[in-house]
C-alpha cells in the first residue's frame, strides 16, 4: 500500500440563488417591545428583505490513514448567504474498530 492509497481529497464548489421569508418576532430594544402585559405590536426583526439573492460557498475534506485502525481528518464548510457566511472547521481522529 503506498502513500496515495491512504489519502483522500475532496472539494466541492457550489453556488445559486436564495429567497429568504422573513420570520416575525421581537427584538429587545424595540420601542414595541414592553415587560408588562400591554399588547405587543407584532414585526418582522429578522430578514426583512425576501427577494432572490446570490449565495456560494465551498467545502472539502482531507483524510490521511495513520494506521490501518486510525485516520485523521479535516473537513471544512463555507457558505455565503446574504450578510453573513457561515464557516466550520473540524479535525477530527476516527478509530476504526
Amino acid at each position: 500500500e503506498t502513500d496515495s492509497d491512504k489519502l483522500r481529497f475532496r472539494a466541492d464548489i457550489f453556488g445559486g440563488f436564495s429567497k429568504s421569508d422573513g420570520r416575525g418576532g421581537f427584538a429587545l430594544d424595540d420601542a414595541n417591545y414592553k415587560s408588562t402585559s400591554e399588547s405587543y405590536k407584532f414585526r418582522n426583526v429578522y430578514d426583512q428583505d425576501t427577494g432572490w439573492e446570490t449565495i456560494w460557498g465551498f467545502s472539502g475534506l482531507y483524510s490521511y490513514d495513520i494506521t490501518d485502525w486510525l485516520t485523521v481528518s479535516v473537513e471544512y464548510d463555507i457558505l455565503a448567504m446574504r450578510s453573513y457566511i457561515d464557516h466550520m472547521v473540524l479535525l477530527y481522529i476516527l478509530g476504526h474498530f
